[in-house]
């Protein structure tokens, strides 16, 4: 039987040179299993997804942001191939199963300094909703800033998986979260 309980996703890696992704999505599973009570609070009142390394491939051969076929696998979300894709493939349809209450892919950043969110405007009834989670973490942190957040989708990044997470299935809080690689 399906669960009551709202779910949570996370990824990372789908850029294979973004190894901070990594190391971020490292540390919040070390905080998930750790005995402290927020932490028991999120796995007893939620079901958390990981998929730890959407580029596989990428990071055995040792490239920057392709996958084995030549393709940036953060580009291919909105047609994955299964033969081609397949990493993206099944990871977009748990996100179209499970529909998270949260999905948030982890990457590198190499120009922009320190860590913040790219998220996708919501315009809707719920307007701002999408800014919530990313301030409620620059309360919790000092090191991310809530201030060099951007809200927007840009036209070349309407197939990165968390835009295809909002447009295609109303995912609100749909990030992407930018550590530097300072």
């Amino acid at each position: 039987p399906e669960s009551k309980k709202q779910y949570l996703m996370f990824t990372a890696r789908c850029h294979p040179g973004e190894s901070n992704g990594s190391v971020l999505l490292y540390g919040l599973i070390d905080y998930f299993l750790s005995p402290n009570p927020e932490s028991e609070f999120f796995r007893n009142n939620f079901i958390i997804k990981i998929v730890p390394m959407i580029n596989i491939d990428g990071v055995v051969e040792g490239f920057y942001r392709i996958c084995l076929c030549g393709d940036d696998l953060n580009r291919m979300w909105v047609t994955p191939d299964p033969a081609l894709h397949p990493t993206v493939f099944h990871t977009k349809e748990l996100l179209r199963r499970y529909k998270p209450a949260v999905y948030i892919d982890f990457h590198g950043h190499s120009r922009m300094n320190g860590t913040f969110a790219f998220a996708c405007p919501n315009n809707n009834e719920n307007h701002d909703r999408e800014k919530i989670l990313p301030k409620i973490i620059s309360y919790t942190s000092s090191y991310f800033s809530y201030e060099k957040c951007v809200f927007s989708i840009p036209p070349k990044r309407q197939t990165a998986s968390r835009c295809v997470a909002y447009l295609e299935m109303g995912i609100i809080q749909s990030f992407t979260i930018e550590t530097s690689f300072c």
